[in-house]
């Protein structure tokens, strides 16, 4: 299964949680990927980690991940 990747621009280190209110994120992954409560993402922060995420929760102004899982890759050179 293919999982959707987001950049975050909060550093996410070793959060078992993370509630994003940014009204343009919150649209896309509502409005365009019509992800709901329950579904699967890959969340990034640039610190060479993916986190593995779950939608918990969608507010009117925000929606919150529950981590359950990270991974550290290796970046390409350009």
């Amino acid at each position: 299964m293919k999982l959707n990747r987001f950049f975050v621009a909060e550093k996410l280190g070793i959060k078992s949680s993370v509630t994003i209110s940014r009204t343009p994120f919150i649209n896309q992954i509502k409005n365009v990927f019509r992800l709901s409560k329950g579904d699967a993402v890959i969340l990034f922060d640039n610190s060479g980690y993916d986190f593995t995420a779950v939608i918990d929760e969608y507010k009117k102004d925000s929606v919150s991940f529950s981590i359950i899982k990270n991974r550290f890759y290796k970046r390409r050179g350009f």
